[in-house]
């Protein structure tokens, strides 16, 4: 009887292991399960609209031919780890020839399958030796292993794919609109014949990535995954290493979309690990890429480029003084991140320090640190610059390796070494430590700049007129608002609607005043417009000019020249001052200076021409008006002085111009001081001239600086002595007030026009101890609150504001578009979300009434709208349009509108 039994589990066994189900060509449903196995695919399958294939753990499917399965319905091939499914080829021979499709099937392709259908679920299987064909339809020649378009309820998780090839984008997979999970998947030697080795993510796709192994993939470009047009990919805790690029472009990622990239490793990849193209503006947080992402703003902010000291080649796992270990995003609320990593173990290791790891693999143990890292004293400045380095490596390390000029060549072995830097340009800086057994480097691309003065100003915003017939009048720095910050105020006149506009932006860009005053009697001409500031109180002063018939012989004109102030918060009006100028035949405003010390003074600086018949010409005068408060206590006038050199100055210039009846003419320069208008200097024949001003601290100690006659000239501060002289072939000097240079601050900056170069000048000597050619031509220089120099250039009546002050005008990103202001604080949380998120903003006196958020999709559309009420400050969005229907998922961009104005503006990312 034993014997019985025995020969009947034998043929029951033999009969299962030699069982199969050969599969025709045409439509598959229903279950597919281990007794069929394996399931020999004759020809193309698919799955209809509406119907349901199941597979059961550990089923082989393979296909006899180059043939696809095909779904336009639901495939649930769901393995165990114990029991995969396994997608292959009979016959593997030709796989390796590109040109035929030998040894290949045509992959699992889900193209326009309807949404109508459940999702669909890839778990535990294995997809291998899929090979896309040549067709005039392009889309058979993307995705090896399985292709994607228009569908994204499918879940890929704990799948490896494996020796898969497309002769365009995505060896393993191409997404196009498709946004699929993809969980603890293995991406393994599959190749592509262009681009994307591993991954083609297309086209408005906006896949989610959690811990996958991606490794040894191979394209032209891109030999792991390619990110394009539109998409927005979140990558979360992937390791992509030994990926290869046959171009050595982009060994791992190309980027030409904005993905999220957080806590991923992206290592030892043939060819430049991450390219970032075009204007791609991907979120790259606490990753660790090797040689960094050196382009990328504040890479080093939160990212690492350390090596990830691996257990072994081909082994993934963290070593123990790994510098992945405990250093990902501290905070993961929101992110979706799995429960374990892709061994399956826990995916935050709950030890002394539980924070999640960078990469697939979470270390399971405590770690032994092993960290490289520095800072300076500072990273910008002049040469010589010396910089102060000091070490905050963590580990028991035994010596230091310093690289100061990336030239491999070791600078130093102090821990902590001063070095002095004598070229300009930027510097790479690396630190190796080694604690005996390990060594590892710390590089930091570009972190040192230096340079000469004028090369630190970089141009932060650009703004323009409000209307294209507004003139320019004067462009000053104030503190009204007592912020210990100064903003830029700009004055305009506007003959065609008469009147003047007072604009004024703040230290993030943002208009902050736009007022005007208009002026109502038709005999009155706009001349100047400025401000000024006394005993805390902000005010506007405004010149205009009226003009009667002429009479006379020869014809002469009796002009009345108008001065008003007005206070700026109120725009009323508490001084007007006439006073008459006749006899002239051409009288205009040259420039209005403002200013402040013990007493106000307003100077007004005019040209006046007269005629005789035979004889003419033309001279300055100016008109100085001195103010207690609001209270006019003072007018003098003086002659040969009608131009305010400087926005700073205390010095003032005057032009003389005169032909007589025997045709012989000439001119003259005189240069007077404005605290008594008494001349210092003057120069015959001449018509050029440039200076800087003695209304600063240091100038009181070096005297004031003019150019005149093809010198620079230095007078004692009570202009009784010239200090120096120094020849120079200037044709139009434009000089500032003091600047730092070589660790001084007695230095001057002067732009030349006649050769297109800014220069620095020791005040003390008078030598040009630097001179470089540049491109910018600054029409105004003053000082910020910190003291640095700001410039201002006007291209086109487009005004270009740049600093070397690193605190001013910190908020502006897109240096040629002025951003919404961010005093409303706007933000979501979380980001991303499912279902819901929650919109805050802090409203303040700007924000108060006729608010909204209104949320628009990916194509501008306004899809809902919230009015805020009272002091309210939060909103919830459920993922809804306004007739309460859910929308889908994607990016999303919300806005704060204060009575039909933006001010603030954010983009979210709605995952389901």
């Amino acid at each position: 009887m034993k014997k019985i039994f025995f020969l009947l589990f034998i043929l029951i066994y033999v009969c299962i292991i030699h069982s199969q189900t050969t599969i025709p060509a045409g439509n598959v449903s229903g279950t597919w399960n281990l007794a069929g196995s394996p399931y020999l695919i004759e020809g193309e399958i698919e799955i209809l609209n509406g119907e349901t294939l199941t597979i059961d753990p550990g089923c082989l499917i393979e296909f006899q031919g180059h043939y696809a399965l095909n779904v336009q319905g639901r495939l649930l091939a769901e393995g165990t780890a114990q029991d995969s499914i396994r997608f292959t080829v009979a016959d593997t021979t030709g796989f390796s020839n590109q040109g035929t499709l030998d040894g290949g099937w045509h992959g699992i392709r889900f193209n326009e399958t309807p949404a109508s259908n459940d999702s669909s679920r890839l778990l535990h299987s294995i997809i291998e030796y899929g090979k896309t064909r040549f067709a005039n339809n392009t889309w058979e020649r993307y995705g090896g292993g399985l292709f994607i378009n228009n569908f994204s309820k499918l879940l890929i998780s704990c799948c490896n794919f494996r020796n898969n090839f497309a002769i365009n984008g995505g060896g393993a997979i191409q997404l196009r609109l498709a946004s699929p999970k993809i969980i603890n998947s293995l991406f393994e030697n599959n190749k592509a014949g262009d681009t994307s080795g591993a991954l083609y993510i297309f086209n408005h796709s906006n896949p989610v990535l959690y811990n996958n192994l991606i490794i040894h993939n191979e394209a032209i470009s891109g030999g792991a995954i390619t990110f394009g047009l539109d998409s927005v990919p979140i990558l979360i805790n992937n390791t992509i290493c030994d990926n290869i690029t046959e171009s050595e472009i982009s060994g791992a990622l190309f980027i030409y979309a904005d993905p999220i990239l957080i806590n991923n490793i992206i290592f030892n990849n043939v060819g430049q690990q991450v390219i970032v193209y075009y204007n791609s503006q991907p979120d790259i947080r606490y990753n660790n890429i090797e040689n960094g992402l050196p382009n990328y703003p504040n890479y080093y902010e939160t990212n690492l480029d350390l090596d990830p000291f691996f257990v072994g080649e081909n082994d993934y796992h963290l070593n123990p003084i790994s510098s992945c270990i405990n250093r990902g995003i501290p905070d993961t609320t929101g992110l979706n991140i799995p429960e374990f990593d892709f061994d399956g173990n826990p995916r935050i290791y709950e030890g002394e320090n539980p924070r999640i790891d960078i990469g697939a693999y979470e270390y399971q143990g405590e770690p032994i640190p092993f960290f490289a890292d520095f800072t300076s004293d500072g990273n910008l400045g002049c040469v010589p610059f010396i910089v102060q380095f000091t070490d905050i490596s963590e580990g028991d390390i035994i010596s230091w390796e310093w690289d100061f000029d990336n030239d491999g060549i070791i600078d130093s072995y102090e821990q902590n070494p001063e070095y002095t830097f004598q070229n300009t340009g930027y510097h790479t800086i690396s630190l190796t430590i080694s604690n005996g057994v390990h060594s590892l480097m710390r590089t930091k691309y570009d972190y040192i700049e230096t340079g000469d003065a004028y090369s630190f100003y970089e141009e932060k915003f650009r703004f323009n007129k409000i209307n294209e017939n507004d003139e320019l009048c004067s462009i000053q720095l104030f503190d009204f608002n007592d912020d210990g910050q100064k903003e830029i105020y700009t004055c305009y006149k506007n003959t065609n609607e008469r009147n003047f506009r007072i604009l004024g932006i703040d230290i993030d860009g943002e208009t902050i005043y736009n007022n005007i005053i208009q002026i109502n009697n038709d005999d009155e001409i706009l001349e100047k417009v400025s401000l000024m500031e006394y005993n805390n109180t902000s005010f506007v002063v405004a010149i205009l000019k009226t003009s009667e018939e002429p009479g006379g012989y020869p014809p002469s004109n009796n002009y009345n020249i108008i001065i008003r102030v007005h206070l700026l918060e109120t725009l009323q009006m508490i001084t007007e001052e006439v006073s008459p100028f006749n006899g002239y035949s051409g009288c205009y405003t040259k420039r209005l200076k403002t200013y402040f010390d013990d007493e106000s003074f307003i100077f007004v600086g005019l040209r006046i021409s007269w005629d005789d018949m035979y004889a003419g010409g033309s001279s300055d005068k100016t008109i100085r008006c001195v103010f207690n408060g609001s209270d006019l206590i003072d007018i003098n006038y003086a002659n040969g002085i009608g131009t305010l050199i400087h926005p700073q100055s205390n010095l003032g210039a005057g032009y003389s111009y005169y032909w007589d009846d025997m045709g012989n003419s000439g001119s003259s320069i005189s240069f007077r001081s404005l605290d008594d208008l008494f001349t210092f200097a003057s120069s015959s024949n001449t018509s050029s001239y440039g200076l800087v001003s003695k209304n600063d601290d240091f100038f009181e100690y070096y005297g004031s600086v003019i150019y005149i006659s093809g010198y620079f000239k230095c007078y004692s501060p009570d202009y009784s002595t010239l200090l120096w002289e120094t020849p120079m072939s200037l044709n139009t000097g434009f000089c500032s007030s003091n600047i730092v240079f070589e660790d001084n601050d007695h230095y001057l900056l002067f732009y030349d026009y006649s050769n297109e170069t800014a220069n620095i000048i020791n005040r003390m000597n008078g030598q040009i101890v630097y001179s470089q050619p540049t491109s910018l031509h600054p029409f105004s220089i003053q000082k910020t609150a910190s003291s640095e120099l700001i410039l201002f250039e006007n291209n086109d009546d487009e005004y270009i504001v740049y600093t070397n002050d690193p605190n001013y005008f910190t908020g502006i990103e897109n240096h040629e578009i002025p951003q919404i202001s961010e005093k409303c604080n706007l933000k979501n949380f979380p980001n991303p979300f499912n279902p819901s998120t929650t919109i805050s903003f802090n409203l303040t006196t700007e924000c108060t009434e006729n608010t909204e958020i209104s949320i628009y999709n990916i194509k501008g559309q306004k899809i809902k709208q919230y009015s805020i009420f009272n002091l309210q400050s939060s909103i919830v969005w459920d993922g809804t349009d306004q007739t309460s229907k859910p929308v889908g998922s994607g990016v999303y961009f919300y806005q704060l509108n204060v009575d039909g104005q933006t001010k603030a503006s954010k983009k979210m990312l709605l995952l389901k």
